[in-house]
């Protein structure tokens, strides 16, 4: 597994580069970025934090999240399928439409996000609209 720096992923990102996919991304602070259509499959992401980004249409399938400051993050649409969430600091975070099928996260930590509608839950369920 790889490492980067924060400002790396800016320079990517200005090139038009938006794959992340199985990068070691530890403690990382990405907080308030735009991040769009990111694909972070498989990253490493332990403690990383996120606060405030928008990670709308983000691919987070099987990601390692793990105490991961995500407050206020935007994952609207995002695809988070067996994506490893405990311990993960989820407070109003938006999760509209978007797919934790199969994730690893608490109740108490979807109970603090500010939107779960039209999402798919870790046990499949889909949150109406």
């Amino acid at each position: 597994m790889s490492s980067i720096s924060a400002a790396e992923i800016k320079k990517r990102f200005e090139e038009g580069q938006k794959s992340l996919s199985c990068y070691n991304l530890q403690g990382i602070d990405l907080s308030g970025w735009d991040l769009s259509s990111i694909d972070l499959s498989w990253a490493d992401l332990a403690s990383a934090n996120l606060q405030d980004s928008i990670l709308v249409n983000a691919k987070l399938d099987d990601a390692f999240l793990e105490s991961a400051n995500l407050r206020g993050a935007n994952f609207t649409g995002a695809q988070l399928t067996e994506t490893y969430l405990l311990n993960a600091d989820l407070t109003n975070a938006d999760f509209t439409n978007a797919n934790l099928a199969g994730a690893k996260v608490e109740d108490e930590q979807l109970a603090a996000v500010k939107s779960l509608k039209g999402a798919r839950l870790p046990d499949g369920t889909l949150v109406p609209l």
